[in-house]
């Protein structure tokens, strides 16, 4: 796997303060804990894909609808740029990232 997957994984946790800080400005105390917790599961769900090598669990998550969230911390994670759910650049992507 790349070293920036390995440099990302160490640092998300500075990633996903800024990107709550960024996305929680409306939100009730309440309705921010709760999303935290669900995407901080997100995100330990896409660190351990990432380091188990779990290519087909990835491809899943990131092609579903409804995965803006999803795409966002892959785009973060593997210094990525995915906008669209094109499922052949994310297979790419995905395919890229394991190369090594």
């Amino acid at each position: 796997m790349l070293f920036s997957v390995y440099y990302k994984i160490e640092h998300r946790e500075e990633f996903l303060k800024k990107h709550f800080d960024k996305i929680f400005k409306t939100y009730t105390a309440e309705e921010k804990e709760i999303s935290i917790d669900r995407l901080t599961d997100l995100m330990e769900l896409m660190v351990n894909m990432l380091l188990t090598g779990d290519k087909c669990g990835l491809y899943d998550l990131l092609t579903k609808k409804n995965t803006k969230s999803a795409r966002v911390f892959f785009n973060y994670l593997t210094c990525s740029n995915i906008r669209s759910i094109n499922k052949e650049m994310i297979k790419d992507r995905i395919n890229e990232i394991f190369k090594i």
